[in-house]
């Protein structure tokens, strides 16, 4: 379902304040409010809010993100199903992606990293300057690889 008017130029006008548009995507909605808050606060974000993979590809299609910050355990879908929609070529993505889960697999992390996320950090165990900081590179590495 497309946007409404209403709501694609609230995104527009926050975008013309800040440069670099972030997406969350995370059904738990505290950890969706307390880490989007805390990027917000880094002061040079415009934060966008998803509960479920499925909003979050829809929203890629009508909005320009340029890092989509995932979690991986998320129903309907995994967030490695939603990283492979929004990255269907590993070698040329088109968007940077940062997983941001509190799984602790191995084996799934790399199975991200390998498909398209340039980074994966635990919520556990990171700080927002931390996410800060792989957005920023996140970004840049995807700019170079377009």
């Amino acid at each position: 379902m497309p946007l409404s008017s209403a709501k694609q130029q609230s995104i527009a006008s926050q975008t013309a304040d800040c440069s670099t548009t972030v997406l969350f995507v995370d059904d738990n909605p505290d950890d969706l409010a307390s880490w989007s808050a805390g990027l917000r606060d880094c002061g040079s974000y415009v934060v966008l809010k998803a509960s479920d993979g499925l909003a979050a590809v829809d929203l890629c299609r009508y909005q320009q993100v340029d890092c989509v910050v995932l979690d991986l355990a998320m129903p309907p879908e995994s967030g490695l199903d939603v990283l492979f929609k929004l990255v269907p070529d590993r070698h040329h993505p088109l968007i940077a992606v940062v997983i941001l889960t509190v799984l602790r697999n191995p084996s799934i992390l790399k199975m991200a990293r390998d498909n398209g996320a340039q980074a994966c950090l635990n919520k556990r165990s990171t700080s927002v300057h931390a996410l800060d900081e792989a957005i920023k590179k996140a970004i840049e590495t995807v700019s170079f690889k377009k």
